[in-house]
């Protein structure tokens, strides 16, 4: 498997010179996410099915079968997407809640091993949240250090884009969201 700054250099190039949607995609994901957080039903009717429309979109950008576009992130909401993304941010946050009671560490484990499970469920909308969640398990076996250190990189941009008021998250959203697609398909490929 490829090292993390392979990957990242690897979405930079995808990216260079084609900065203008994936910004405004990242833009009104972001202002959407800000005001669907401050409640639990917004959450979970809104947030959950845009995320995972917006993975949806990343995938698709990222193998060439899809433009990025606004309207991707809204692909989950007249689909059967809609029902299981709900169904499956709500079994994530509740495993990976259950598991932060034993202690901060297997919580962060878990959540690592969780993570690519909305990204199987983009991809096999025939599975259930449970099946996706089992098969994100299985792929991350042996990766979750690797994902742990990418995602950590990705929290450090985001607290120093905070010095400037946050402006430059909506780069670093889609070069992440990139990076984060090429990693699941790196991983993904992995697992027989």
């Amino acid at each position: 498997m490829r090292t993390n700054q392979e990957i990242r250099q690897e979405a930079s190039v995808m990216l260079k010179g084609n900065w203008n949607v994936p910004v405004l995609v990242a833009l009104v994901f972001g202002v959407i996410a800000s005001f669907t957080s401050c409640s639990f039903p917004l959450v979970l009717f809104v947030y959950a099915p845009m995320s995972l429309g917006f993975v949806k979109m990343m995938i698709g950008y990222v193998r060439g079968t899809q433009r990025m576009e606004v309207e991707g992130i809204f692909s989950a909401f007249n689909s059967t997407y809609y029902w299981k993304s709900m169904g499956l941010y709500l079994l994530q946050g509740i495993y990976t809640a259950l598991w932060t009671l034993l202690f901060i560490i297997p919580g962060i484990v878990k959540y690592c091993s969780y993570f690519f499970a909305p990204y199987i469920l983009a991809d096999n909308p025939t599975m259930t949240a449970e099946e996706s969640i089992c098969r994100s398990m299985q792929i991350m076996e042996g990766h979750k250090m690797q994902l742990f250190l990418m995602l950590l990189g990705y929290t450090a941009l985001a607290m120093l884009s905070s010095i400037l008021l946050f402006i430059p998250m909506l780069w670093i959203i889609p070069y992440y969201q990139v990076a984060l697609v090429k990693f699941y398909e790196e991983v993904k490929h992995s697992v027989a």
